[in-house]
């Protein structure tokens, strides 16, 4: 009876290792799905127009906005989900002055859409947050 309580505890750590132990590592190789690619397109307000251009740049396990840098937002890390033949991204981006962006969107094929919640908190006045989305394809 001793020889099984001690099998199947072994057999309990055996998987728990395989499960969670593995799992890093599978998220550290899916974060670097999109790396190497940019994409260019269009930006604007949810329910609006389009009413700039943006560059979305993947390198090195970062994801960084070409339009937010003007207001200093720095390079994030982000992290990805394979979902069939799509890619799902998320990422928080960060301003000293401007507050933070919350990223997220979808590869599919060479269309990358994205929305984007922008959130301020200010001192005295109300918070600023606002919601956008990008539409573009790779960069070639």
């Amino acid at each position: 009876m001793q020889k099984y309580k001690l099998l199947a505890s072994s057999i309990f750590l055996i998987i728990t290792l395989l499960v969670f132990g593995l799992q890093p590592a599978v998220t550290r190789a899916q974060g670097q799905l999109l790396d190497g690619k940019t994409f260019y397109g269009k930006i604007g307000e949810k329910g609006g127009k389009a009413y700039g251009n943006d560059e979305i740049i993947f390198s090195d396990g970062l994801f960084r906005s070409t339009d937010c840098d003007q207001y200093g937002f720095n390079s994030a890390k982000y992290t990805t989900v394979m979902d069939k033949n799509k890619i799902n991204f998320s990422a928080t981006t960060t301003s000293q002055t401007e507050g933070s962006i919350q990223w997220s969107g979808t590869l599919d094929g060479d269309n990358l859409t994205a929305i984007f919640f922008w959130h301020k908190k200010r001192k005295f006045w109300f918070d600023i947050k606002k919601n956008y989305w990008f539409k573009g394809k790779i960069k070639r």
